[in-house]
């Protein structure tokens, strides 16, 4: 719980976060968030009295193969075991996140 005048901060990744990498190694795995970049706004103004929505467009970018299958293997508990891809590399991807900011 937040104090008045206290200060919420998350980063959350749109839909399409990746998707360059995630369509080439597997079918879509993420069910939609009920809080994300789309709907946390509204819900934090039901509880703040200002909410920012600031975008963060970046890219990533794998040299190779095993750096790539590295990033991977991080996911292998949360939707189990993935492959890189076999090329082109290096591999790029588009990260799309928003950061939420809110005040009490």
């Amino acid at each position: 719980m937040l104090r008045q005048g206290g200060r919420f901060v998350g980063m959350y990744n749109h839909p399409d976060h990746l998707v360059e990498l995630w369509s080439l190694v597997t079918a879509p795995v993420w069910d939609e968030d009920p809080f994300g970049c789309e709907t946390g706004p509204a819900l934090l103004r039901r509880h703040f009295a200002r909410v920012e929505r600031r975008e963060a467009v970046t890219e990533a970018m794998w040299e190779t193969k095993g750096a790539a299958q590295t990033f991977l293997d991080a996911f292998a508990e949360l939707i189990g075991p993935l492959t890189a891809p076999d090329g082109p590399y290096p591999l790029k991807a588009t990260r799309r996140n928003c950061v939420l900011i809110a005040e009490k």
